[in-house]
């Protein structure tokens, strides 16, 4: 059974490492920044507005890596909204 607080009790691996790391998951095949897959998603003309959204995008561009709140953890990852949603002018893309 895993413990209650998994995150808190093993910080020595989860402060380091994301879940798909510690389980050995081929993520090469994914864009490995937050900022990548902004511009990749601005370069589309994809809007980003909630998960479902982001799932759907998830089907139709493979490099897209799924569940990102946990594969971009590491990087301080938000929310779908407020790191890749491209339909503000304002944001501080960087192409």
């Amino acid at each position: 059974m895993l413990p209650k607080d998994i995150y808190n009790e093993y910080k020595e691996f989860f402060d380091v490492k994301t879940w798909y790391e510690l389980l050995g998951f081929n993520t090469g095949i994914w864009l490995n920044s937050i900022s990548a897959v902004k511009t990749f998603l601005h370069e589309k003309n994809e809007l980003v507005v909630d998960m479902d959204g982001y799932d759907k995008l998830c089907t139709k561009y493979k490099e897209l890596p799924p569940y990102p709140l946990e594969f971009f953890r590491i990087q301080k990852f938000q929310s779908i909204k407020a790191d890749f949603n491209t339909n503000n002018e304002n944001d501080d893309l960087v192409i």
